[in-house]
């Protein structure tokens, strides 16, 4: 005997989007990078400029919108340039193209796009970025060797190691006070930092390297007789 055909079935339920396939980062408007030349840093053991981040919002830094939706930042590079500052070109990033991503995320139950530089990356429902430093630090450090940005001056290098042995000098006061795996890796990093920036100033100091530093040929006063 044949058995009967069964039809089965089941409820179709409403479903509600929770953004889970979308990361949950906040909003950050889409911005340009400048360097500035008082503002560099060792990281991964390189000396690079440490770039500036400028919100290219109307109403914020000198930005204006125009009628056509687009951005008008005249006022602002008049200042940058006041200022000794250079703004970034987006065509300088690594594709040519630009430095900033435009990322779709969730915040608050409520899609919407944000910005992020091309050197983070971003995944379903994580709140934060995660940057590709040895990526970035090597962008940084093609803008400097192919002459698009200036060197570092040996007067900032001696500064900046003279900031990084007394940071070395509080870290190490700190760890003997509180052995602690933090106070530790903070000082393991700036006696990192210190070591780096010696041998840049090797490099960079004409007595460190044998050679006498450029004077100034002194003025004899011109007397008339």
């Amino acid at each position: 005997m044949a058995k009967a055909i069964k039809k089965t079935v089941a409820p179709s339920f409403a479903t509600i989007d929770h953004g889970h396939n979308k990361p949950r980062i906040p909003y950050r408007a889409m911005f340009m990078l400048v360097f500035v030349p008082s503002r560099w840093m060792i990281s991964a053991g390189k000396l690079v400029p440490q770039l500036a981040s400028y919100p290219l919002e109307p109403g914020c830094n000198l930005i204006e919108g125009s009628r056509a939706d687009g951005i008008r930042a005249s006022r602002l590079s008049a200042q940058l340039a006041e200022e000794g500052r250079i703004r970034i070109p987006f065509d300088w990033a690594p594709d040519g193209i630009s430095y900033v991503q435009e990322i779709e995320t969730r915040i608050k139950g409520q899609d919407m796009m944000t910005h992020a530089s091309v050197w983070e990356e971003v995944y379903p429902g994580d709140s934060e970025t995660h940057p590709d430093n040895p990526a970035y630090v090597a962008w940084l450090e093609s803008l400097v060797s192919s002459g698009k940005l200036p060197t570092c001056p040996p007067f900032q290098v001696r500064r900046m190691m003279e900031q990084e042995q007394s940071r070395l000098m509080v870290a190490t006061a700190s760890t003997k006070a509180h052995d602690t795996g933090a106070n530790r890796e903070a000082m393991q990093a700036h006696s990192d930092n210190l070591e780096a920036l010696r041998a840049i100033w090797e490099k960079v100091n004409p007595s460190a390297a044998g050679k006498k530093p450029l004077r100034k040929k002194a003025a004899s006063p011109r007397v008339e007789l």
